[in-house]
Formats: C-alpha cells, sequence, structure tokens
C-alpha cells in the first residue's frame, strides 16, 4: 500500500550547493511548454536545465510507482552530469502524480545516494488553463484513462507551492470572461490557500517567481490543501457562522436509500470533499467519498475496516468504525449541512434492524462480494487514502465514553 513518505531534505555537503529542482504540472494544452520557453528566455543570469515529460504516475502496490521514482532520478543523475546549470526544470506528463514526485525527493538517500546533496526539490507549480478548468470543472469532465481530468487537476494544485492559472488572451480574456476568472480565482484559492498564487495571459512575471523559491516544505506543502487544513484544526464545535470548511464525524452508520438520495442533491456551494464512509449495508468495507465540484463524485469501497487494525486489534471492532469528511466550499452552513447529514444516518430503531435488508441503490463492488481476503480497490490514490489514516485518528472530544456496537 503506498504512504505518504515524510519529506527529508538531505543535509548539505560542505562547500556543495544542490540544485534546486521546479517541477511544472497541469494538464495538457494549459501552457506549460509556454511558461518554461519563458521562463529560460527571460532567465539569461541562470543556466537553467528542462527535462520533458516524465511519467510520473502511480499504480496500486508500488511497483510502477518505484519504478519511475528510479527512472526520474536516473535522467536528473545523467542530465546534471552532461550539462552544468544553476538550475532544473522538471515539465510533468499531464496525468502525473504529484505524490511521486515529492516521494522521489523524499527517498534520494535511498534511491540515489550519489545524488544527496547534488539536487534538492524547491518549488512544486501547477499551471490550470482556465478555459480547460471552466469546461471540466463545470461542466463533464473528460476522461484520461479513466480518471476525471478535474479530479487530476486539483489533486496537483492541491500539492503544489504556485498556481499560474493561464487566463489566455484568445478565449478567456478579463474582458469577455472576467467574471468567471474571478469565480475560478476564488475555487483555486479556496482548495489550495497556502499556495502563491499567479494570473497570467502571457507569463509575463519574473522567473524568480518560480525559480529557485525555496517555497517547498515538507509540512506546508504536503498538508497545503484547503481539506486537510480542516481536518487539523477541527475542535469538534459547529460554527455559527458560514465557513468555507469543516469536518463532519459521526460513530453512527448511514442509511444507503437516504445517503444516495443526498448525493443525487449534492449542493453545488460544497467544492471539494473527501473522507470516509461507513455505510449500514455495507458494514465490512470502509467508503471513500471523494468529490470535486458539481460533476465529479466518486463512492468506491477503499478497503475492509478490519484490515485497518491487523496491528493491534480494537476490544470492539464495530467502535473503530466510523465517517469522517472534510468539506470545503462557499460560506458552508455548517449546522443546516450536518443537519442534512444527520438526517441519512440510522435511526435508534433501525440501529437494531438487520442492516442487510436495508435499500441500497449503490453499485456492486464486486471485488468485495465475497468479502475473504481484504484487497485494496485501485481507483484511489495511494497518498490520499494514507494521509487521512494520518491525521484523521479520532481526537478526544470524538471518542465516545463507552463504545458499544450502536454508537
Amino acid at each position: 500500500m503506498a504512504q505518504i513518505i515524510p519529506f527529508r531534505r538531505p543535509e548539505r555537503i560542505e562547500g556543495t550547493h544542490p540544485i534546486p529542482v521546479t517541477v511544472v504540472m497541469g494538464l495538457a494544452n494549459v501552457g506549460k511548454s509556454e511558461l518554461i520557453r519563458s521562463l529560460v528566455s527571460t532567465s539569461p543570469e541562470l543556466r537553467v536545465g528542462v527535462l520533458d515529460d516524465p511519467k510520473l504516475t502511480s499504480e496500486e502496490g508500488g511497483c510502477t510507482q518505484c519504478g519511475t521514482r528510479q527512472d526520474l532520478l536516473l535522467a536528473i543523475k545523467s542530465y546534471i552530469h552532461t550539462h552544468p546549470i544553476d538550475c532544473l526544470i522538471i515539465e510533468a506528463a499531464e496525468d502525473c502524480d504529484p505524490q511521486v514526485i515529492v516521494d522521489t525527493f523524499s527517498l534520494l538517500e535511498e534511491d540515489e545516494p550519489g545524488l544527496v546533496g547534488k539536487i534538492e526539490l524547491d518549488t512544486l507549480v501547477c499551471v490550470v488553463g482556465a478555459h480547460r478548468f471552466w469546461e471540466d470543472y463545470v461542466r463533464e469532465p473528460q476522461k484520461m484513462d479513466g480518471l476525471d481530468a478535474v479530479e487530476l487537476m486539483v489533486e496537483q494544485v492541491e500539492l503544489c507551492d504556485v498556481i499560474i492559472l493561464n487566463s489566455g488572451y484568445k478565449r478567456f480574456g478579463r474582458r469577455s470572461g472576467g467574471n468567471r476568472l474571478d469565480e475560478i480565482e476564488t475555487i483555486l484559492q479556496t482548495l489550495q490557500p497556502r499556495a502563491k498564487f499567479l494570473c497570467t495571459q502571457d507569463f509575463d512575471f519574473a522567473s524568480s517567481e518560480v525559480l529557485k523559491t525555496g517555497l517547498y516544505d515538507e509540512q506546508y506543502t504536503l498538508e497545503g490543501a484547503a481539506w486537510k487544513q480542516a481536518v487539523l484544526r477541527c475542535d469538534g464545535t459547529v460554527p455559527e457562522e458560514p465557513v468555507s470548511s469543516l469536518v463532519y464525524k459521526r460513530y453512527r452508520p448511514f442509511h444507503p436509500e437516504r445517503l444516495a438520495s443526498l448525493i443525487e442533491a449534492w449542493p453545488d456551494h460544497i467544492l471539494r470533499s473527501y473522507g470516509q464512509v461507513w455505510l449500514a449495508s455495507r458494514r465490512e468495507v470502509a467508503i471513500n467519498l471523494s468529490q470535486v465540484g458539481p460533476s465529479t463524485l466518486h463512492f468506491t469501497p477503499e478497503g475492509f475496516w478490519s484490515e485497518r487494525y491487523l496491528m493491534d486489534q480494537p476490544a470492539d471492532p464495530m467502535a473503530e468504525r466510523y465517517t469522517e469528511i472534510a468539506f470545503v466550499g462557499d460560506l458552508i452552513d455548517a449546522a443546516a449541512w450536518i443537519s442534512q447529514l444527520d438526517s441519512c444516518l440510522l435511526t435508534d430503531a433501525e440501529m437494531k434492524c438487520d442492516w442487510s435488508q436495508l435499500s441500497d441503490p449503490f453499485p456492486i463492488w464486486p471485488e468485495f462480494l465475497g468479502m475473504g481476503t481484504p484487497t485494496y480497490s485501485p481507483h484511489l490514490p495511494g497518498n490520499q487514502r494514507s494521509y487521512l489514516k494520518l491525521v484523521m485518528t479520532p481526537p478526544e472530544w470524538a471518542v465516545p465514553a463507552e463504545p458499544s456496537p450502536l454508537h
């Protein structure tokens, strides 16, 4: 299972200056190549190296991820051996998994010790095309190898240091699409409030905005996404005023039919949702809910609850099952939204019934029909799943005083 690996900036070897690496992510046709050409041409004082299109994708089980890490490091090693440079830009493929990039530099000492002290991850940049974002986010998203383009784009936004919004002078200039452009800016900054934000039509900003910035930081980059910040800040209180983020946590399962109805009527002002769900009719399976914008919501199996506690079995396994979802949006009425979610939980009477008889409109997951050996689903990126397990440890206020299968 993939895990989030804390970034360790290697100790600098005395007398050396590691080459800072800027990684440029983004979907196809959003202006990544144009950005890089602009950076190179406007930095005559720097010897800028460029690596194109490494396949930084991830597959379940880690085998492909390990291979791509090694391939990237070998490419970097070969390049800096033959090119004396002051900084390096890596243009990632559109289906790049940003976590693979982080892991590549985090495991430098283990994978390629000869590069320790010679390179360091400096800046993660995500280029967003305004026109494509609007088409994918608001309308039907395009598919890329089974993934929604907008979901992949948002994952890159959530794990970056600099967001560059390319408005495009032909399609999405301020005069013709100003209101939409402002809305996109608000959405991106809400999803990733920590990142530096640049809006441009022709990349006419100083190269120092994205080269040799020193912005990459273990804590702030990995925890920068708004939904992760919501989890870390959660104290169990229900805000009275509208909020931009909140965390919902309950130790009682959802009724499948009522939850499905709520998902069908998911409010547009919820920009991003991420978390785990306990569904009564599928009581052995931990379910992942991941939503991006009004057009993309995935409700997919994450694994068996029992698999999470193989090393330390709790006295009451049922007490270890719970729903926890982080929500990010525009002026969320916390009390009203929590009330809607609570209305989907099992009632006291339903808690005493046979849950397998509850009406369940969700799709059948063939890999979980037999309830045999626990197997993780390949539907979700491992880094998101692992992060939830790391930071969503039940805080003291959320743990029932007397755990019971009915709560």
